[in-house]
């Protein structure tokens, strides 16, 4: 088995880290090689969304009302009652982490059933949700375009995919610059009328990898950017089953916001090539600047024959 890769992070902070891994990791090869194993039981870990509090009194410059999105949205959407978030400072999000001073903290809740609606919050500002009853979601996607540095909100709209088609969001979508950062969060039902063009839309042009499952009455949240290299970590989604429910259970994506939304990391796998810079760990070209070079190779065990596993963690073996 052969691990070959960039890892993306801050260098200095990095490094030790994942050399105290990869020393743990060739114990593990070294006593597997030596014929000992050991089974452990899977741990059962929900990535459900739990019922969350309600913030007391967000302050007015922490939230940005957005009521019908652009003056060509067409009819407003619908005024629905306003999901509660958890209890903690409002430029939080209503979440715990703390962020580093280049990140942002975000949250983002998918609508559930018919009944409560989805939340949009970055920067400590909420943009769909919160308790103004002054924010409005509508049936379908929802959607908030801000500026590649995160800083300024550009655009927003509804898009109702179970009464009208996809073409007008297909439209919107392609006017959107590159850079820009697209936030989503479904309600009700967002699947109906979704055509595979505006699925590979969202896949190609913002890097999701979970729309295609996106089914009728499903939920899904998502952060993208327009031309990223790669694929957005940044989403959630949840599918409806009938014979489980009347709709699917409410998802959910929080934590620090890092940009570019997308980050490509290389991955090969194959031995050490030894006419490579060492300093490459047997890529045959660069990693990016800001990341470092990772080669694992676990050992083998054939016969009378020992293979004893290899480990180089940027340029060190």
């Amino acid at each position: 088995m052969i691990l070959k890769m960039c890892l993306c992070g801050r260098r200095r902070s990095s490094v030790t880290v994942i050399k105290l891994l990869a020393l743990l990791s060739v114990f593990v090869l070294l006593y597997y090689i030596h014929g000992k194993s050991s089974t452990y039981p899977a741990d059962q870990i929900s990535d459900k969304i739990h019922v969350v509090e309600k913030v007391d009194n967000p302050a007015d410059e922490n939230v940005v009302a957005v009521a019908g999105g652009d003056e060509d949205a067409g009819a407003a959407p619908v005024k629905l009652p306003v999901p509660p978030v958890v209890s903690v400072p409002n430029n939080k999000c209503g979440i715990t982490e703390m962020c580093r001073s280049t990140e942002k903290v975000f949250h983002l809740i998918s609508g559930e059933s018919q009944e409560r609606t989805p939340t949009i919050c970055l920067d400590g500002k909420f943009f769909i949700g919160g308790d103004n009853p002054e924010l409005y979601a509508g049936r379908g996607m929802n959607l908030i375009v801000v500026d590649k540095e995160a800083n300024k909100v550009l655009k927003a709209r509804n898009f109702d995919l179970y009464m009208f088609d996809d073409g007008e969001m297909i439209a919107w979508l392609k006017s959107l610059g590159n850079g820009d950062i697209l936030m989503v969060a479904t309600f009700d039902d967002a699947a109906r009328q979704l055509t595979a063009e505006t699925r590979e839309i969202l896949k190609k042009d913002f890097g999701s990898t979970k729309i295609d499952d996106l089914n009728f009455r499903g939920n899904w949240v998502f952060i993208g950017q327009k031309g990223i290299s790669g694929s957005s970590s940044y989403e959630n989604i949840e599918l409806f089953n009938s014979e489980v429910s009347e709709w699917a259970l409410q998802t959910s994506i929080h934590g620090c916001l890092t940009l570019p939304v997308g980050r490509e990391q290389h991955k090969v796998d194959g031995s050490i090539d030894e006419s490579v810079p060492t300093s490459k760990c047997g890529f045959s070209e660069s990693c990016p600047e800001d990341t470092i070079a990772f080669n694992v190779i676990s050992g083998s065990h054939v016969g009378n024959q020992k293979v004893l596993p290899s480990v180089c963690i940027d340029g060190d073996m």
